[in-house]
């Protein structure tokens, strides 16, 4: 059994510039209650940076990554302590980095945002501009930005189920909702991925069923993904359906079963045999392969219409057919597949895409519930968790 993780940020490693010599110094912001992985994903992504830049030879400079606080002791939502470094007499900022609030609700931002420390922010925010400095600020963190002032005449995008209070508070920014990243003169700020809907390959049909999902978005709704609902992918939303999560290959002469961690999600591929002459509509269909010199060729037809081919919510129908040609590259590093979609049903001609797994040897599966956790969704109107009909033995 062999496994592949999709390439994403890698393990937490110390913040360290690794001998580079740094050109562009980058403040990370962390106000007390600070989001977890909003946090120690900016950490980890500049980090890595540094890391490869250095490790690959690349001539370039790296990023000195200084984390910054209003206050000598800082704590995460989780009540970890944040090693923040004295401001005074450090050299200004190239970038602000401003990591989101673990503030959920209206009633929970509101206050936070009249805190001394977050009033201290917006002064400093204020002074790192005046000097050149740009800034970005991800999720509620925009509305740190909006109170100091910086965004005044802009636009900004925030995160989509405080859209209406953020319009309220903030009437002379321009929010700009159905955007991931906007940028604001010197700021940027990021929220929830919307479709885009001008792509030439998409039936008139699948259009109007994405606009309806971006339109909840905009409304503040929130937004279906298989991976946070517990629902099969089908094929080929099981290419991207992980993030960081394994994905594993169990083969024998007979069959390959390709297992996600996350959720123990489960493909059966049957080897060298033709497809059944009427296969019975499925969340994954009927998957046939064999070996094409060193590339396994995946054929899969018969998916039922209930998942997506992306985590766009971009539909198709049972007319769906999928060629996918795995293959071992980079010396055993990296598994690629290209992926071939056909459906008349959905789209106006066939389409390709191809994604990548680095080859890890760091750990055991581990098994991870999704459905039988916790159901409750602060709240919000969400997609059901599936349930079975009947016991399974």
């Amino acid at each position: 059994m062999t496994l592949y993780k999709q390439s994403a940020l890698g393990n937490t490693v110390s913040i360290d510039n690794f001998g580079i010599n740094p050109a562009m110094r980058i403040f990370v912001l962390a106000l007390e209650g600070v989001f977890d992985t909003g946090l120690t994903t900016v950490l980890d992504a500049l980090t890595m940076a540094n890391t490869l830049a250095c490790t690959t030879g690349m001539a370039t400079a790296g990023f000195d990554i200084t984390v910054v606080g209003m206050r000598p002791q800082v704590h995460t939502a989780l009540g970890m302590q944040v090693p923040v470094r004295d401001m005074s007499g450090a050299p200004a900022p190239d970038w602000v980095v401003l990591p989101a609030l673990n503030r959920m609700t209206a009633e929970a931002l509101v206050p936070a945002l009249g805190r001394d420390d977050v009033i201290d922010a917006l002064g400093a925010l204020r002074s790192w501009r005046a000097g050149g400095a740009r800034v970005a600020a991800a999720c509620t963190g925009t509305f740190v930005l909006a109170e100091s002032g910086l965004l005044d005449g802009g636009k900004a995008t925030t995160t989509w189920w405080l859209s209406p209070l953020f319009r309220q508070r903030y009437p002379h920014v321009h929010l700009d909702a159905h955007r991931i990243v906007v940028p604001s003169g010197s700021a940027l700020q990021a929220t929830y991925r919307i479709a885009d809907l001008s792509n030439p390959i998409l039936k008139p049909w699948v259009v109007e069923q994405m606009r309806r999902a971006n339109d909840r978005v905009r409304a503040g709704k929130v937004p279906f993904t298989t991976r946070e609902r517990c629902w099969p992918t089908g094929v080929p939303g099981f290419e991207v359906f992980t993030r960081v999560e394994g994905i594993y290959f169990a083969q024998t002469q007979k069959e390959i079963t390709v297992i996600h961690e996350l959720d123990q999600q489960t493909r059966h591929i049957y080897m060298n045999v033709p497809h059944s002459k009427n296969p019975k509509p499925s969340w994954y269909g009927e998957s046939v392969g064999h070996y094409d010199g060193d590339e396994l060729v995946v054929d899969t037809i018969g998916m039922n219409d209930r998942s997506f081919v992306d985590n766009y919510r971009t539909p198709h129908t049972d007319q769906i057919h999928v060629v996918e040609r795995f293959k071992i590259i980079e010396g055993g590093k990296t598994l690629q597949s290209t992926v071939t979609v056909e459906d008349p049903g959905a789209f106006n001609m066939a389409w390709s895409a191809v994604q990548r797994w680095r080859r890890v040897h760091d750990r055991p599966m581990i098994e991870q519930y999704c459905a039988e956790n916790n159901d409750f969704f602060f709240g919000y109107e969400v997609v059901p968790m599936p349930e079975a009909k009947g016991a399974d033995f």
